[in-house]
């Protein structure tokens, strides 16, 4: 079942999905409690309340083993106690819950996720967001850069953070780039004596790259902020700004600028007058 069914599930929201919570087990009630603390969620469980802890434990002695896993799931990806409690006292919140969280791991099933990011992370946190706010996950799933994700063309990085609490605009992915590039301003301004124009230029022509993986401006932002020649990035931003307006060599450019790094600005000088007129970074790989 697609996103559109989804959505269309959230859209219902509060007619009630499914049925009551089925609490009846046939693992030993200290053994279901047991097998609990037992997996990876010491640490974030160990930070909710007592009284929290107590709730949540009750529920895993007289609760399910589908419950009680999901249950698991909420606490080891830092759900907070106070919507993991409030799952198990309202079954139909807790149902239409689990529907959207099944569902959305079907929807994510073929994208990609980088770094510590999971699909049962953002899945849990955009099923939350689902079960507590449904303009905002209607905002979310019925935009241009949720669809992007799904096709692979925009990184699900971008919706990582995502909280239960967010209240997520319809143009969430404008003002989401827009935040970034004035950051990613912000930060190029204070590395004195940096072709910031020069550099935005770049930026630009990496659009695809960056929106493929937000690690990619990352990179090339530590690399600006740490370089020791920032004279030899200016002249080599400047002599090859017109390949880098066609974007046809982002790969080689990046490297050049890590090659000059600590580089004796003599002895670029003089590798800047070897090549002038005739290098092209496309037809030169360093090191090869």
């Amino acid at each position: 079942m697609g996103l559109s069914a989804l959505t269309s599930i959230v859209r219902r929201m509060g007619t009630g999905v499914g049925t009551k919570i089925r609490r009846t087990s046939t693992v030993p009630p200290e053994q279901l409690v047991q097998n609990f603390l037992s997996r990876p969620t010491d640490l974030p469980f160990s930070i909710y309340s007592e009284k929290a802890k107590s709730e949540i434990l009750d529920f895993v002695r007289v609760g399910d083993t589908n419950a009680t896993s999901f249950i698991r799931n909420l606490v080891t990806h830092g759900a907070t106690e106070k919507d993991v409690l409030s799952l198990l006292n309202d079954p139909n919140k807790f149902n239409l819950y689990r529907v959207i969280k099944s569902r959305l791991n079907k929807i994510l099933q073929n994208t990609k996720f980088e770094g510590l990011t999971t699909r049962e992370q953002i899945s849990q946190n955009l099923s939350l967001l689902g079960t507590k706010d449904k303009t905002s996950f209607l905002n979310l799933t019925e935009s241009k850069g949720f669809s992007e994700i799904l096709e692979g063309k925009l990184s699900s990085e971008y919706i990582r953070g995502l909280k239960s609490t967010d209240k997520i605009g319809y143009n969430h992915f404008y003002d989401l780039f827009a935040s970034i590039e004035k950051a990613t301003d912000t930060r190029l301004s204070k590395i004195v004596g940096l072709d910031k124009e020069g550099v935005i230029t770049l930026i630009k022509s990496m659009d695809k790259e960056i929106c493929e993986s937000p690690k990619v401006l990352e990179d090339l932002l530590v690399m600006l902020e740490k370089h020791k020649n920032l004279d030899a990035v200016n002249k080599m931003l400047k002599l090859f700004k017109e390949d880098i307006k066609q974007g046809y060599v982002n790969d080689e450019i990046k490297k050049l600028i890590e090659f000059t790094d600590g580089i004796e600005p003599s002895k670029f000088n003089k590798f800047l007058k070897l090549y002038e007129g005739s290098y092209s970074p496309s037809t030169y790989r360093f090191g090869k």
